[in-house]
């Protein structure tokens, strides 16, 4: 059965669907800066984890991806061959 909040209900939506359908209440912007800012450590501290493994390893290669793309493209070439 459709719920009447489909295109094909025949019949409006009543208040009470139309208040489960709304998105909740957004937190205050601080409770959102201090969620956002936990999120991006734990995936800064993450991300280092898996780095130092495959560094460990040998298998962890710096490009500097700020130059142009023709030497960007030969270094990736290089760490290819040597690989």
């Amino acid at each position: 059965m459709p719920c009447c909040c489909s295109a094909a209900a025949p019949t409006p939506c009543p208040a009470a669907c139309r208040a489960a359908a709304d998105p909740p209440p957004s937190p205050p912007a601080a409770d959102r800066e201090g969620a956002l800012h936990r999120r991006v450590q734990s995936s800064c501290s993450d991300s280092q984890a898996v780095a130092d493994h495959y560094e460990s390893k040998k298998l962890l290669h710096t490009i500097d991806a700020e130059r142009p793309p023709e030497c960007v493209f030969a270094q990736i070439c290089q760490v290819m061959e040597n690989f």
